[in-house]
């Protein structure tokens, strides 16, 4: 029986998992995971924590395709969640730019904190699951389908966005985020999706319409990446779940 948790604290978790990882070759596979390790890399510099990158890697939870992270605690959280979200992007599109259409890193990624203590094969800790439960989830891969051209997809849980978000700093606009809810397992929660490159304002919406009435196409909020919410929602509005959006294309188990 365990006696306690000396290494539990309270982090920021960082969970990311690579698009459509299972349709690459071995050797591509392994190419997706150094450059996944590369743009992890080039976003904690863009955070401010480089010199914590060590002390990240010796803690990264590996799963081949995916990985947690247990960020350092003790930091400034709006800075490093901005520093990592804005790293990520910037990463993704310099490390693609040289890549094919079928070789390119594409990554689902969510943000929440928490506490979580190292195990004998892998984090532990309620927080640790509910992150990735996050990351996993339907309305994230469907989104993210719906966004062909986007790199990144990133969910932060309800307290990290209103805690880096809301106030404004660091470049993350409230715009930017479309609230969400994910419902995995036991797991019932809101979230915030943003997509980097994609997002817009949500803009003023006619009313009047049930949610089973026929809408012109015209009528609705269109993301760029064709993501389109019925009449009288918005990005600022939710929360939403995947059936509650039409997205073009989308069948479960997508991704």
């Amino acid at each position: 029986m365990n006696a306690g948790y000396p290494d539990e604290r309270r982090r920021l978790l960082l969970a990311v998992d690579i698009v459509q990882y299972g349709r690459r070759t071995r050797d591509e596979q392994y190419n997706a995971q150094e450059l996944l390790v590369r743009a992890l890399a080039r976003a904690y510099d863009a955070a401010g924590l480089d010199r914590d990158v060590v002390e990240v890697e010796k803690l990264r939870q590996p799963g081949g395709d995916a990985v947690v992270d247990l960020v350092p605690p003790d930091i400034p959280e709006a800075r490093v969640v901005a520093g990592l979200v804005h790293g990520l992007h910037h990463a993704l599109l310099s490390l693609n730019d040289l890549l094919n259409d079928h070789g390119r890193l594409r990554l689902r990624a969510a943000i929440s904190q928490g506490l979580a203590a190292p195990g004998p094969t892998g984090m532990t800790g309620e927080d640790v699951v509910t992150v990735c439960r996050i990351r996993d989830s339907d309305v994230a891969r469907d989104m993210l389908r719906a966004t062909p051209t986007a790199h990144l997809l990133v969910l932060l849980t309800d307290d990290i966005y209103r805690g880096t978000v809301v106030p404004g700093r660091y470049g993350l606009r409230r715009p930017d985020f479309v609230r969400v809810r994910v419902r995995e397992k036991e797991l019932d929660t809101i979230a915030w999706l943003h997509i980097p490159g994609h997002a817009v304002s949500a803009s003023d919406q006619p009313s009047g319409h049930g949610p089973t009435d026929a809408v012109p196409i015209s009528q609705m909020w269109v993301s760029p990446g064709g993501l389109r919410l019925p009449p009288g929602l918005s990005p600022a509005t939710g929360p939403f779940t995947p059936n509650d959006l039409d997205l073009p294309g989308r069948h479960p188990g997508a991704f």
